[in-house]
């Protein structure tokens, strides 16, 4: 019984890792990533500029299709 509450206390943490996504939100660093601005994120720092590119045209997109959105 002590085994099986030693294995499970040591899989929590990876399980929490793998499936629940505010963990890889609050620390993306952690998962591989690297920021390179608050909202921008990739895990190939070489292509930062079509990140960026890219983000901005989504932004882009949203304001058009649907409405600006507010920065709180």
């Amino acid at each position: 019984m002590k085994r099986l509450l030693f294995v499970t206390l040591l899989c929590i943490p990876a399980a929490a890792w793998a499936f629940f996504k505010p963990v890889r939100v609050v620390a993306p660093e952690l998962a591989g990533l690297a920021c390179i601005s608050d909202t921008i994120c990739t895990d190939d720092v070489a292509r930062s500029q079509e990140t960026a590119g890219l983000y901005n045209e989504a932004l882009r997109f949203v304001d058009a299709s649907v409405g600006r959105i507010e920065d709180e």
